[in-house]
């Protein structure tokens, strides 16, 4: 979401080579995120294995009391009406769905109208899906539901290419040595902040360093890499259960923050800079 902010703000002003950095930068950034990212997890993934093996019994009944204590909250939540719980299964079709997002986009679409573009469209949209989910208006992973992720995937993917329009070789070649810097540098920065929160924080820098990769990452790649630690990790079916109640919640949380919101918010706060 940032790139495309950050690229469309680049085209809007005349500036198509910035537009092609920002959206190279998000193609090469995964050759950075996936194998650090892959290395530590199961690094991570290693270390706690031991501890498991080393306190199997303790584990297993905090484990135990951990899994009735989530099937309560679980139970708690599903007794809670909300506003998509009194329509009948049968209405719960894709146009369904994508009808609620209309109505979100339009609401949107309003605020901008009368407020003078004051927001960011994008951060807009990211808060009102918010206060959907939290009134019960919008249910999670909506666009799955609508049967649309596979399709609008497509399209979000197609759109970066746009950038690439006018380019020639040389100007794609002039801007390898300026990304791999900044990747660099990126890298850098996300080490040390990520080993100063995580002793804060009390984690490993195994861990501090996973989490902190996410802003390379970001849904569903943190997903993918983070369950084939696991299942590269775990011998057993017991151990991979217990790795990814642990590692999984970290890796998603991280990746919703860093990538849908505070890469979106810094953003917009630089599209206003530029």
């Amino acid at each position: 979401m940032a790139t495309i902010i950050m690229s469309d703000q680049a085209a809007a002003m005349g500036l198509p080579e910035i537009a092609m950095l920002a959206t190279l930068i998000f193609v090469f950034q995964g050759f950075f995120g996936f194998p650090l990212t892959s290395f530590f997890l199961r690094k991570e993934g290693r270390v706690m294995i031991e501890q498991f093996r080393k306190n199997k019994s303790s584990k297993s009944s905090a484990k135990t009391s951990a899994a009735s204590g989530t099937a309560v909250s679980k139970a708690t939540v599903s007794e809670k009406k909300t506003i998509n719980s009194l329509v009948p299964e049968k209405y719960k079709t894709p146009t369904y769905y994508l009808t609620k997002l209309g109505i979100l986009a339009v609401i949107v679409y309003i605020i901008n109208l009368f407020t003078g573009q004051f927001f960011s469209q994008t951060i807009l949209e990211i808060a009102i899906g918010v206060i959907g989910v939290m009134c019960g208006f919008l249910e999670k992973e909506p666009l799955k539901k609508a049967q649309s992720m596979g399709i609008l995937q497509l399209c979000l993917t197609a759109s970066f290419m746009r950038n690439f329009a006018d380019s020639t070789p040389q100007q794609l070649f002039g801007l390898i040595v300026p990304i791999f810097g900044f990747l660099v540098m990126a890298s850098i920065a996300i080490a040390v902040a990520s080993i100063l929160v995580g002793k804060v924080m009390k984690f490993s820098v195994s861990m501090s360093m996973a989490i902190g990769l996410n802003c390379f990452l970001g849904f569903p790649f943190n997903y993918i890499i983070c369950d084939e630690a696991v299942n590269a990790v775990g011998e057993t079916e017991e151990e991979r259960e217990y790795l990814n109640g642990i590692l999984m919640p970290k890796m998603i949380i991280s990746g919703i923050v860093a990538v849908s919101m505070v890469s979106t918010l810094v953003a917009g706060m630089f599209v206003g800079m530029m």
